[in-house]
């Protein structure tokens, strides 16, 4: 196929009627629908940060944003302590758990900024906007003015993008380097020069820098760029060259997380070690591919449940519990990997069912949950609620696609005025992307900002579909104008149609403002949210532990006992709930039964070092002084880095006489606390 000449020629502007003033290719009504949308997104979106203001977690964030906080804070400050009632994620000595390009770009704004939880939320508001003029540029260049001036205000409108550009995650960065790629994509498709290759790979290595899984897309575009160089009679040699710059450039953009990795830790782990543990719980028996819940947990790890804080402790306890003490983290991953392909190999027909319900969910209606229940959100917003969601930017985007297919067979798809790009292979761009996006994590779970990436394909057909639509009426075609417009009827019913079940979780929407509270030290009001959570589900066991929590810390210790008995009721093994009921009870003179529910924790996971602590100083009290000793060297063991097990065991070793290993112990108490009064205190004793 030859290429297409792209010399100055007349403007079409938008297939509109009437005298309309041509400026740089795009006529002033198209510059006033451009406009109308990024007004509209910049009011949209300030009204919906007021609404954020007043909920809990603007500046209490909790799971993965909590995580992303705390990293770029850390970055700019060098205070790596974790924060209160979180574990050390232990970023700056193991390979990276969570991809680092979003915390770091986070921490640049923190650096420019200041440390207010509102820069990063203006910031990106106006990274969505520069969204809402690349969508145009690109939506311009590939289906003409008019269909880019739709999906402008697709992304303007759109309330997925409006929510998560104002959480402390990745989602607008990753529209923003999709559109950039897909741009660079497009005029290389026109120019076929080297330079927009490299910088198709460069913009892919930054995605994989956020969300990994965009490598396969990666080698899909190479493959792409192979065909396409083809179709337009590019020597093969030269499209290969072409394709290997774009993978090259993207690997040049990782190597430093790849090298870095290895520095630290002597593993070679590409990007992030969590693929593995991502699969497994996309793929287990008990999986529905909509949660991040490992069933096992507890009997692989001794952890009651896991966020991106705990994963190190899960690693080392998996290691300890398989008797393996250089088990690092690339060989949980590979444990990891090796459970979800035996699930394929063992029950392939459970496999492939759940892998069609994931796919169900990814093209599905509703957003599902992942840190944050986003539906929920989306409910308690009076502005959210009106705005359009993802079945009609599919509905329309499928429309797009047929209408498309069917001039392209009918020999009408060909380059013009206003959409320079418009020809096959640039189409071919947007599929092959969104495809392999989307193939990309169906290896894993689901939830609603992984499919992010692909709105912006989506947007652009959507817009040629409500453009050719429009144009059939204006031109007089009212039969095919109802055509089009009946069957965006019913692809929308079909969209909006929830082919594989799933339901927001009230609970645990309350259960995450109640954390949220929590960490900002509003007792009053989460308590309120606990409450809450457990009148939608009185059975969930998290809620319960953290009623009893509260209650506690306020020193309402009989209620909180109600509370954890409860918890243990549901689930007599949470190792948490043995550890505070027993923690409670001892405080009421009850050091039996605490002294039970402390070995009953221990006995899942010997290495909680709060429940070794507890028993330690209960068997003190009591005068068993060799038997605390031995809790107070299992916490150690747990926790060597950590200065309360040394202090412990010192005072216990002390009480027994042996005054020169008390004396040990108390100054590697010291080391890992620097002037520690206490310490000092009973070093000086002893």
């Amino acid at each position: 196929m030859n290429k297409i000449s792209h010399s100055p020629i007349p403007v079409r502007c938008c297939a509109m009627r009437g005298p309309h003033v041509v400026e740089n290719g795009i006529c002033h009504r198209v510059q006033g629908l451009l406009c109308f949308a990024l007004i509209t997104g910049l009011i949209v979106r300030i009204i919906y940060l007021l609404h954020l203001l007043q909920c809990p977690d603007f500046a209490s964030p909790v799971l993965d944003p909590r995580l992303n906080d705390y990293w770029a804070r850390a970055l700019v400050s060098g205070q790596w302590a974790p924060p209160d009632y979180a574990d050390d994620p232990e970023i700056r000595t193991t390979p990276y758990g969570r991809p680092p390009g979003y915390p770091y770009l986070l921490a640049l704004v923190y650096a420019l900024f200041g440390d207010s939880y509102l820069a990063p939320r203006v910031v990106q508001l106006g990274l969505g906007l520069v969204n809402v003029v690349l969508a145009f540029v690109l939506g311009r260049r590939i289906f003409g003015n008019a269909a880019g001036s739709i999906a402008a205000a697709i992304l303007a409108l759109y309330w997925p993008l409006v929510y998560f550009e104002m959480e402390l995650n990745y989602p607008v960065v990753v529209v923003f380097l999709t559109l950039l790629t897909l741009i660079c994509g497009s005029r290389w498709v026109e120019r076929l020069t080297l330079r927009d290759a490299v910088g198709m790979g460069a913009f892919i290595g930054c995605f994989a820098l956020i969300r990994p899984n965009v490598l396969l897309s990666g080698i899909a575009l190479a493959a792409w760029m192979v065909w396409a160089g083809r179709r337009s009679a590019m020597p093969w040699r030269r499209a290969l060259a072409h394709a290997f710059a774009l993978v090259a450039a993207c690997g040049a953009v990782i190597a430093p997380a790849v090298m870095r990795n290895y520095h630290v830790s002597g593993e070679w782990v590409l990007i992030s070690y969590y693929d593995g543990v991502n699969a497994y719980i996309g793929n287990n028996p008990e999986s529905r591919g909509d949660s991040p819940r490992i069933p096992d947990l507890r009997a692989i790890s001794g952890l009651d449940a896991w966020d991106c804080f705990s994963y190190p402790m899960l690693v080392r306890n998996l290691g300890r519990k398989m008797d393996l003490s250089d088990f690092g983290f690339s060989d949980a991953s590979r444990y990891f990997r090796r459970r979800a392909v035996a699930f394929f190999w063992e029950e392939p027909f459970a496999a492939l069912r759940l892998t069609v319900r994931k796919a169900l969910l990814f093209w599905g209606p509703t957003e599902v949950s992942d840190s944050k229940v986003v539906e929920l959100d989306r409910r308690a917003s009076l502005l959210l609620r009106w705005l359009p969601g993802f079945p009609w930017v599919l509905a329309a985007a499928l429309l797009g696609v047929l209408l498309w297919g069917r001039d392209a067979r009918r020999g009408r798809v060909h380059a013009q005025g206003d959409a320079p790009s418009s020809s096959p292979e640039c189409v071919a761009l947007l599929a092959v992307f969104a495809v392999s996006y989307f193939l990309s994590i169906l290896p894993f779970f689901i939830a609603g900002r992984y499919r992010i990436p692909v709105v912006p394909c989506l947007a652009l057909f959507a817009g040629h579909g409500l453009t050719a639509t429009g144009a059939a009426w204006r031109a007089g075609d009212y039969r095919r104008g109802a055509l089009s417009a009946a069957l965006l009827a019913l692809l929308y019913i079909a969209c909006a149609t929830p082919f594989a079940s799933y339901l927001p979780d009230a609970a645990t929407w309350h259960l995450r403002r109640a954390q949220a509270h929590m960490q900002a030290r509003h007792d009053g009001e989460a308590l309120q949210e606990l409450a809450s959570a457990l009148r939608e589900d009185d059975t969930n066991v998290e809620a319960h532990v953290l009623t009893g929590f509260l209650l506690d810390r306020s020193g309402d210790v009989e209620a909180a006992i109600t509370q954890y008995r409860q918890a243990l009721a549901l689930d007599p093994d949470h190792v948490t709930t043995c550890n505070n009921l027993g923690h409670a009870l001892a405080r009421q003179g009850e050091a039996e039964e605490a002294e039970t529910l402390y070995r009953r924790a221990l006995r899942w996971n010997p290495w909680h070092a709060l429940a070794c602590n507890n028993l330690g100083w209960l068997l003190m009290e009591q005068g068993r002084l060799e038997e605390a000793a031995d809790a107070f060297t299992q916490e150690i063991a747990a926790e060597p880095n950590h200065a309360r097990g040394h202090y412990h065991l010192g005072i216990a070793l002390a009480r027994q006489g042996k005054l020169e290993l008390s004396a040990e112990h108390l100054e590697a108490a010291l080391t890992h606390a620097p002037g520690n009064p206490d310490i000092l205190t009973d070093l000086g004793l002893v």
